[in-house]
């Protein structure tokens, strides 16, 4: 909600993850907490439609992306989990090339393993193994996968090798390289 003014709502953190409807931290201690939409309990299993203040997930967490209605966790073993809307549905998004089911996980699902950062804008999501290979999945309608077509993907497909780092935002994706 809105405070107006600075306050602190979690010590001890090493990242902070902010997305459009949930946010997230992990701490200096590997512990994931969510805060935000639970509309499709991609926060946790309550049953409560917000979540107002941070709450302890999981443990053992060095990465996570989240954003609409999707979270994606990395554990400290390189174990990629995902949770919520993982592939938005054709109808929230409009007229899509591909898909025309969605992916949704009502519990933490592993999804890779060998991960060490994952990324996510809500309809296309990567990740990078610890062999810096780029993996992407998801809306593709501005070629923002790198697979040399508009063709959405269910599955992660691997796109590159000596990935660095990726950013990436509705319908672009900047990949650094080795």
């Amino acid at each position: 909600k809105a405070i107006g003014l600075p306050r602190m709502i979690l010590s001890n953190v090493k990242k902070a993850i902010p997305a459009s409807y949930h946010a997230g931290a992990i701490t200096m201690n590997n512990e994931l907490y969510l805060w935000g939409s639970n509309s499709n309990q991609e926060v946790c299993e309550s049953g409560q439609v917000n979540i107002h203040y941070p709450i302890k997930v999981m443990d053992n967490v060095v990465d996570a992306a989240l954003d609409y209605k999707v979270t994606y966790v990395v554990k400290e073993n390189g174990d990629l989990y995902g949770k919520g809307r993982v592939v938005a549905d054709n109808a929230i998004w409009g007229k899509r090339l591909g898909i025309a089911t969605e992916r949704y996980y009502d519990t933490y699902t592993k999804m890779a393993s060998n991960v060490r950062s994952v990324i996510t804008d809500g309809t296309t999501s990567a990740y990078i193994t610890n062999n810096n290979e780029l993996y992407m999945w998801g809306h593709n309608d501005d070629g923002q996968l790198g697979i040399g077509s508009l063709t959405d993907q269910m599955e992660p497909v691997q796109v590159m090798t000596q990935v660095k780092d990726v950013k990436m935002d509705f319908g672009k994706t900047l990949v650094l390289t080795q």
